[in-house]
């Protein structure tokens, strides 16, 4: 990472993709937690979609997807403001139940 702020024309810029972003702030490695959670929060949702058929597990994937996405191409890590990073974070929660 680096320790100073990006600038363009004097105003400070924040990276255009997520993962990028999370690189810059808090090293390189940090990135490898994050990323393999997306990976298993669509892996679960896919299971459980496939074994329950169940409408909710499917919303959740395509959430999941759709975030995946906007971290490639935008930056969704802006101080979770943006209402897919906010239902990802939330709704991810009905994967790690301890029951199934």
């Amino acid at each position: 990472g680096n320790i100073n702020q990006i600038y363009d024309y004097r105003k400070p810029v924040d990276a255009y993709n997520g993962y990028l972003e999370i690189m810059y702030r808090y090293g390189i490695y940090s990135v490898i937690p994050f990323f393999l959670y997306q990976v298993y929060s669509i892996y679960a949702c896919v299971i459980r979609y496939k074994r329950e058929q169940c409408l909710s597990y499917l919303i959740i994937l395509l959430i999941d997807i759709i975030y995946v996405f906007f971290c490639i191409f935008g930056n969704a890590m802006i101080s979770l403001t943006n209402p897919v990073g906010i239902c990802f974070f939330m709704l991810n929660g009905m994967n790690f139940d301890v029951n199934t």
